[in-house]
């Protein structure tokens, strides 16, 4: 008996260390899902729709950095969609790059 209350105070720490809380991408992510309604038809879709939400999150940091609060910019329903998806969906020129 004793043992085993040994070994659960030397495990329950490591437990709690195992549980990663959620970064701050992760939780914007969640917060768009929920906004806009999103769903995913798999864990590997919804992945891949992370990846690129992650890759427009950088790009609206780099923006509102270098416009220095003339404009704002933030995600929007289309910020899981990559550039090409986007433009394939909503008519964009081929190559346009802005």
């Amino acid at each position: 008996m004793f043992k085993c209350a040994i070994l659960l105070l030397i495990l329950l720490p490591l437990l709690t260390l195992s549980v990663p809380a959620l970064s701050e991408e992760a939780k914007a992510f969640e917060k768009f899902k929920k906004d806009f309604d999103h769903h995913y038809a798999s864990p590997a879709e919804e992945a891949k729709r992370f990846e690129v939400f992650k890759k427009n999150l950088e790009e609206i940091k780099r923006l509102n950095e270098e416009k220095k609060g003339l404009t704002t910019f933030g995600t929007n329903q289309f910020s899981d969609l990559s550039e090409e998806e986007f433009g394939k969906m909503h008519g964009g020129l081929p190559g346009l790059e802005g």
